[in-house]
């Protein structure tokens, strides 16, 4: 019942966050929130639902029309979810620094989440950085001989 739970709380926060309601995502993240951004190089591993929904919002400007799709689910006894998505949109914004191009992004990541007290704990993510930054032609991607 608990692991049903989680997964309808996370399945709102995407809803969310696909509605640009990002103001009503706060009362889904624990106050206590860690997220630990696992390519290292991207993202700093801040603490906090501020940086979470500050996170999205930056986004969102980079992809104003991104669209999560949660492609599975996989849940465990304890409190935690584990999440392979889809994202996709339109470079419009910058990116990492990087200027808008006008390309179309479409890459996977996966979530690992920790739940506490109905609210998300901590998350591990690991997204695919490097299809979007060859999508929107900034890295060469060589292909194997």
């Amino acid at each position: 019942m608990v692991a049903q739970q989680n997964i309808d709380q996370l399945r709102a926060v995407i809803r969310l966050i696909n509605d640009r309601r990002l103001d009503e995502v706060p009362p889904y993240i624990s106050p206590a929130f860690d997220r630990h951004d696992l390519s290292g190089a991207f993202l700093a591993n801040r603490p906090g639902a501020a940086d979470l929904t500050n996170f999205l919002a930056a986004l969102i400007e980079a992809m104003p029309d991104l669209v999560i799709a949660i492609e599975e689910v996989v849940a465990a006894e304890d409190a935690r979810l584990t999440v392979r998505y889809r994202f996709t949109g339109t470079h419009h914004g910058p990116l990492f620094g990087i200027a808008p191009t006008g390309r179309a992004v479409d890459f996977s990541g996966i979530n690992i989440y920790r739940f506490e007290q109905g609210q998300i704990r901590e998350v591990w993510q690991l997204w695919d950085w490097a299809t979007v930054f060859a999508q929107i032609g900034v890295l060469r991607v060589f292909a194997s001989r």
